[in-house]
């Protein structure tokens, strides 16, 4: 075996390696190689701390897009600034400078808003009717519009001095003139025609929520006060048809009777008719709380209002409620408040009452209402005291911008397919041409006379009987009124079993308004609170949202039934007592659970009426032969023989042998 010293010295001869050379490294060379690697880390560095700023700039702008998916969903829809939206913030602009109830613009006010908005807003608000056409000077007369014209000097900036009349045209557009439609002109306004271009409405409608926050969809219910159902047929509010196309919808709805404000808002929130949960018009007495005829909306007394809100069941049942002026929520009626209340201010514009509302439905899981309830008092205002259909029409064009805003800021947060929307209104709107004034028929001293369509007399302090008052009322009657006392009230109207109603009421024909004398004319041109027959009174009901049923058309039902939808789709308990009925509407619920019937909790305090009967209009007709009137009621007192029983036939007044029984 070889060893070590073989191995390297064999065939192949000895390998000297020889001495080590001790060689020092070239100073130039390090140099080089230093710099370089110098050069390398500080690029090194550069990169790293690059990297970490873009994965900075990566988190944010994650967490950043998370927040801006949740508020812009669709890239398609129409940004802020749409011509709907420029239209609504023009109009509200405008409004602040209107005097009320005439809703004009006087020249001092006209004067300020030319300070805060431009020439171009200004014939725009001219073109679509916000302000008045203009009025050529007279020949050398000077006509600023912000500005003394006694006053000298120059003018101040903003000031218009020479505005230009209505037919001018605006950015290129064809001028407007006022004969122009509503709709033309505010396909004019917007321009590329997209004032009624719904681009929130889903016509697929996959309604679909992706919030994960939200397991029981709120509900979000906004009353347009005085939107008649007539208005529809206009065309100027396709919003509703709209929202209608993926959920539901109604014929009409029937008020209750009186079709007044107060008492169909508290209504709608207790299922209970007028006469029983008390507010039977806008104004009540009662002396047993106030010895005066109390103003429903301005009264300090929670005592006026019977029966339980939802709200109260809704926070009862350990929910959060919160109210936006609706009529009732201001009160503790039950212990049981809404979780927030914000009282009527008019001044509020809708689009701060959308954003509001849109500010609440974007809270936490934990501070998120599940009820929203929110009152608009409009179109009803302007349809009390216009002059013109095209007053009515400039409002309704209004409500469609404000509408689209709602849909559209609901579209881009995410939440219009995780919000159950009921969009309805309390009545409808009646043209005014007859005026009765109740001193000029008797002496009223000791009366206390709440005027209105439906006018009620109670006798109070006054010696005079409710027979005494029958008879002198009923002689002026003719054709513009019906007389009754509370015993014989039309038995559909449920107005009897509160004494609230008065000792006399005058039940107006269409058209005909009672006031306790001339000086309390208020010069109303159109009113509401009519037979809710009249087709004049019917109200709209829409809905829209992950448990409406889509495409559904509901036919005429009576705003009592709602209290009860409103408790499905809160997922309640239903155990709050009302005049509807269980069920009614369960047509148009979709996609959960329904309560199960229990009927023993509701109030049917007319069950034998069969619903043809209740929605049978009485003919206007005068019966002075007592024998031609008894064989006209003859007919009708076998249909409801029980009614016969219970509001027997007045034998002193004949025209109640007809009327009065149903």
């Amino acid at each position: 075996m070889l060893n070590s010293q073989d191995r390297l010295s064999g065939v192949h001869g000895t390998l000297n390696i020889g001495e080590p050379v001790d060689e020092k490294p070239n100073p130039s060379m390090i140099g080089w190689i230093r710099s370089k690697f110098t050069i390398v880390y500080w690029l090194l560095a550069l990169v790293v701390l690059i990297a970490l700023a873009v994965l900075v700039v990566a988190i944010y702008l994650v967490i950043h897009m998370k927040k801006v998916d949740q508020r812009f969903e669709n890239v398609g829809l129409p940004a802020s600034g749409s011509g709907s939206e420029k239209f609504m913030r023009l109009y509200e602009e405008v409004s602040k400078y209107r005097s009320y109830p005439s809703g004009n613009v006087s020249q001092s006010n006209l004067d300020k808003l030319a300070s805060k908005i431009t020439p171009e807003q200004i014939e725009q608000a001219r073109a679509l009717g916000l302000l008045p056409p203009y009025k050529p000077p007279p020949p050398g007369a000077i006509h600023p519009i912000n500005s003394d014209p006694s006053s000298s000097g120059s003018m101040p900036a903003g000031v218009i001095t020479n505005p230009l009349p209505i037919q001018t045209q605006i950015d290129g557009q064809p001028g407007f003139s006022p004969s122009t439609s509503p709709k033309e002109a505010l396909l004019k306004f917007s321009k590329d025609g997209s004032f009624y271009r719904h681009s929130w409405n889903d016509a697929k409608c996959q309604i679909q929520c992706n919030k994960a926050d939200i397991t029981i969809p709120p509900l979000l219910v906004i009353s347009l006060d005085g939107f008649a159902r007539e208005y529809l047929d206009r065309d100027l509010v396709p919003s509703l048809t709209s929202l209608a196309e993926c959920g539901a919808t109604a014929e009409f709805m029937y008020p209750s009777y009186p079709s007044k404000t107060f008492p169909n808002h508290y209504t709608i929130a207790t299922g209970l008719y007028p006469e029983a949960h008390g507010i039977v018009d806008n104004e009540v007495y009662d002396p047993t709380i106030s010895p005066n005829l109390e103003d429903i909306k301005r009264t300090k007394y929670a005592k006026f209002f019977g029966g339980e809100p939802i709200w109260s069941a809704a926070v009862r049942q350990h929910r959060k409620m919160n109210c936006l002026f609706w009529p009732g929520c201001s009160y503790n009626i039950t212990g049981h408040n809404p979780t927030h209340d914000v009282k009527y201010n008019r001044s509020l514009s809708f689009s701060a009452r959308i954003d509001m509302i849109l500010d609440w439905l974007l809270l936490p899981a934990d501070q998120r209402p599940s009820l929203v309830m929110a009152y608009f008092d409009q179109p009803d205002y302007v349809g009390h005291f216009h002059t013109s259909d095209s007053q009515v029409n400039l409002e309704l064009s209004y409500v469609e911008a404000v509408l689209n805003y709602l849909f559209t800021s609901l579209r881009k947060n995410s939440l219009l397919d995780c919000t159950n929307v009921i969009i309805l209104s309390d009545h409808g709107m009646q043209p005014l041409n007859k005026r009765v004034y109740v001193d000029e028929i008797l002496d009223s001293k000791g009366l206390i006379v709440a005027n209105g369509v439906v006018g009620r007399i109670y006798t109070a302090n006054s010696t005079k009987s409710t027979d005494w008052l029958v008879d002198k009322l009923q002689c002026s009657a003719k054709e513009y009124y019906w007389v009754y006392d509370r015993k014989h009230m039309p038995v559909r109207y449920h107005f009897t079993e509160t004494p609230r109603v008065g000792d006399v009421i005058l039940d107006g024909k269409p058209g005909t308004i009672v006031f306790p004398s001339i000086v309390d004319d208020y010069h109303v041109t159109s009113d509401h609170g009519y037979d809710f027959l009249e087709e004049s009174m019917h109200a709209i009901f829409f809905a829209r949202g992950p448990n409406i049923r889509p495409k559904t058309v509901l036919p005429p039902f009576q705003n009592i039934e709602l209290l009860n939808l409103f408790t499905e789709l809160l997922r309640l308990n239903p155990d709050v007592k009302n005049n509807g009925t269980l069920g009614l509407l369960n047509k148009l619920v979709y996609n959960m659970n329904l309560n199960p019937l229990a009927p023993s909790v509701f109030i049917h305090p007319v069950q034998e009426c069969p619903p043809n009967v209740l929605q049978q209009k009485r003919e206007v007709k005068s019966c002075v032969d007592m024998t031609a009137c008894q064989n006209k009621a003859s007919p009708v007192g076998k249909k409801l023989p029980i009614f016969v029983d219970i509001r027997k036939v007045h034998e002193k007044w004949s025209i109640f042998c007809f009327y009065g029984m149903f």
